[in-house]
């Protein structure tokens, strides 16, 4: 299940707040559910060993490049 007090930590919102994420006015993509991929990805993650600090790292840049 998606953790949403993750989700809080990361200052994930509204995708229009995102520089990186708003610039194409598409917001959603049909068919495509973002927190079953984002719970796939960090599944994936464990799977190959990357560690819960390497990977809350891994988030963080992400999301600095987003805004």
């Amino acid at each position: 299940m998606f953790d949403f007090q993750e989700a809080k930590k990361f200052k994930v919102g509204d995708p229009r707040t995102f520089h990186y994420l708003n610039q194409t006015n598409c917001y959603e993509v049909s068919n495509v559910d973002d927190a079953r991929e984002y719970l796939e990805t960090r599944n994936a993650m464990d799977i190959v060993g990357i560690g819960q600090e390497a990977q809350v790292c891994l988030m963080t840049l992400i999301l600095k490049i987003w805004l």
